[in-house]
């Protein structure tokens, strides 16, 4: 059968997600909200994600955005002899690594934060992340799959490496992100981690 330029149909945000879930995640509504969730987690204290964080604080806040903060490894940066300005690693990963699986070699060099790339960030209407470098802060931000903001210095006091993240409805459908929910979620993790310090703050 032969096809014209009629016959192409554009599908724009979010329909790709909608009507193929499976090619990103398991499931929509909280149950794909909390095995992501789950998976983050995952990266941040599983020692073969080279994160070596031991204390993670999970918490809401008043806008119902999660707040993951921790210590450890954070986000690499790699600094280039001209001029110093600090360009994260993961950056081309996170926007190109739609298909296929990381390999260690990939998690090694560019870090934990491999496995938040592209179906993390594709489903968050935001997702801000931040890591420490050198005393100093830097973050990056996220918009529904594209870059919104560039790599940037901050002045925060509080050195801790940190993911921001508010789940897209259009996305993922019906939500009830309660405290409850990752309340369950800090107890099951601290379970799977016991030499970890995993932790909800209301």
């Amino acid at each position: 059968m032969e096809h014209t330029a009629d016959d192409i149909r554009i599908i724009s945000w979010p329909a790709p997600i909608r009507k193929r879930p499976d090619m990103y995640l398991n499931a929509l509504g909280n149950e794909g909200c909390i095995f992501l969730i789950k998976d983050v987690l995952d990266t941040i204290l599983d020692e073969k994600y080279a994160c070596h964080a031991k204390k993670v604080e999970i918490r809401f806040t008043r806008y119902k955005e999660v707040v993951i903060e921790y210590d450890g490894q954070g986000m690499p940066l790699n600094f280039s002899n001209a001029d110093d300005i600090p360009q994260p690693l993961i950056y081309t990963t996170l926007m190109s690594l739609i298909a296929g699986k990381p390999s260690y070699t990939d998690y090694k060099k560019c870090g934990h934060l491999l496995l938040v790339g592209p179906i993390f960030n594709a489903v968050c209407k935001v997702l801000r992340i931040t890591t420490v470098w050198n005393q100093k802060t830097y973050s990056l931000s996220f918009s529904r799959g594209c870059l919104s903001s560039l790599l940037s210095e901050n002045s925060y006091t509080k050195l801790v490496n940190c993911l921001n993240f508010t789940f897209d409805r259009e996305v993922m459908g019906e939500i009830d992100m309660s405290e409850s929910v990752l309340k369950e979620v800090v107890k099951k993790t601290q379970e799977k981690y016991p030499s970890s310090k995993i932790s909800f703050s209301g």
